[in-house]
């Protein structure tokens, strides 16, 4: 059985192109939402649908949950199915995602290439054919839809599709805020993958940056669209694979007026750190700085880099920057005010902070297995295994140790434990149990199971 899925791993990691922004852990066994271990209370009760196809046994217990934190409960969108046949969801192309409002899911299915859009009760409202969603623009939606002769970009503006079958796109796809453009991966040169922005409408290609990746596995940590939708930022990785001396490896915007590609930071992590006005934070002379893109000016700098790995993090107006030792252990952490540069706070080891109603969440990991939550409404810090998610809303946050799930609400200063969703058979197989994310409103958390490889 456990060389049956590595094999299966093995031959989808080649071929789904890169999805590291967005990985969700591994396959199959039972599963249940079972009463906590560490609380006396009923079990949360699970809405469950019917599943709407056969799965195969290797993956028929990948599921979709959503918690409704009003309700405490939580309600299965894609149900584990009892049947041999089937259906392939598998990697991380394909977890969940809310939409922008947060009102409904998206589930995209591998094999049968189809999507369906769930309500947060379970049902579904909308069915395409095609794959690797992107609502990110109100009303616009865009997919690749599956025809006798590949796979097909097409568009849904305001109940009008638009097929743009000469668009040669490899994979990722990304809609500009605005719905006007869409970015995507397409066949580059000696085998290589660039990147491409089109016009909705026209189909015109609008700017290019070509050699970013060795396949489409190798295609970085995905878009990230200024909120005016002019410039699209993406990641150059290096060629090969982990060689610090290419030239080109870094992370760019495309100016899709101009055609122009901006360098923005020499590493090609994730292609955050937009801000309003075309600004962007990235990096300089060794320096994090806010970058004014229309007239290429550094506006001003805001803290330096630690010359062994120039890394950051930006979590709406604030920056976290690493500090590391020889072996390139994170030691230190600060974390910066965009708007003003001035430190706000300094951690031991790695941590990363959170905007959440009523002040600023930090998870702060000491050690590689575990992380402390420092957040405004608790008391005491909260220490666990694994990773934490905070809410948006400032009162829930989500635990998980790869296998398990537990949800709390701050209540007078401490942790009360509101949901959990955990089996013995999760821990025996190394199923993995993932919080891909909470909506806007703080309002559901989002679980993935079994997904990604």
């Amino acid at each position: 059985m456990r060389r049956a899925l590595a094999l299966v791993a093995a031959l989808l990691v080649a071929c789904d192109g890169g999805n590291e922004d967005r990985a969700t852990p591994s396959p199959a066994a039972t599963v249940a939402a079972t009463e906590s271990a560490t609380a006396a209370r009923e079990p949360i009760p699970t809405r469950t649908v019917e599943a709407t196809r056969p799965r195969n046994e290797l993956v028929r217990q990948q599921q979709v949950l959503v918690f409704d934190i009003a309700t405490e409960t939580f309600t299965s969108l894609l149900p584990p199915a009892p049947d041999e046949e089937g259906a392939f969801y598998f990697a991380s192309s394909f977890s969940p995602t809310f939409t922008p409002d947060g009102s409904h899911v998206w589930v995209s299915e591998r094999s049968a290439f189809e999507s369906r859009r769930y309500a947060l009760d379970g049902s579904v409202e909308h069915e395409v054919p095609g794959w690797l969603m992107d609502e990110s623009a109100p009303g616009t939606l865009a997919y690749l839809r599956q025809t006798p002769e590949g796979h097909e970009l097409t568009v849904l503006r305001d109940n009008d599709v638009t097929d743009r079958d000469e668009i040669p796109t490899r994979g990722r796809i990304d809609l500009s805020p605005d719905g006007s453009k869409v970015a995507y991966w397409t066949a580059g040169e000696d085998e290589t993958v660039a990147v491409e922005v089109a016009d909705v409408t026209t189909g015109e290609v609008l700017a290019h940056a070509g050699r970013i990746g060795l396949c489409q596995c190798d295609g970085g940590a995905g878009f990230g669209w200024s909120p005016s939708s002019r410039y699209l930022a993406f990641a150059d990785v290096r060629a090969p694979l982990g060689d610090d001396t290419d030239p080109e490896a870094g992370t760019y915007a495309l100016d899709t007026i101009t055609g122009a590609r901006i360098r923005l930071a020499e590493n090609e992590g994730r292609p955050g750190g937009w801000l309003e006005d075309d600004r962007y934070v990235g990096e300089r002379d060794g320096w994090v700085v806010v970058l004014h893109l229309p007239t290429g000016e550094v506006e001003r700098r805001i803290a330096p880099l630690d010359p062994r790995g120039a890394f950051f993090w930006v979590t709406g107006d604030m920056v976290a920057v690493p500090e590391r030792d020889t072996r390139g252990l994170t030691q230190t952490t600060r974390i910066y005010d965009i708007a003003s540069g001035t430190l706000v706070s300094e951690w031991p080891g790695e941590a990363r902070a959170s905007l959440v109603e009523g002040g600023v969440a930090v998870e702060q990991r000491t050690d590689p297995n575990s992380v402390i939550l420092h957040h405004p409404l608790l008391r005491e810090p909260y220490e666990a295994r694994g990773w934490i998610l905070p809410s948006p809303d400032g009162e829930h946050f989500a635990v998980a140790d790869g296998v398990s799930v537990h949800i709390y609400r701050i209540v007078d200063g401490e942790p009360v434990e509101i949901g959990d969703h955990d089996d013995p058979e999760f821990r025996r197989w190394g199923i993995s149990v993932h919080p891909s994310e909470w909506n806007a409103a703080g309002t559901h958390l989002l679980i993935a199971i079994g997904f990604g490889l």
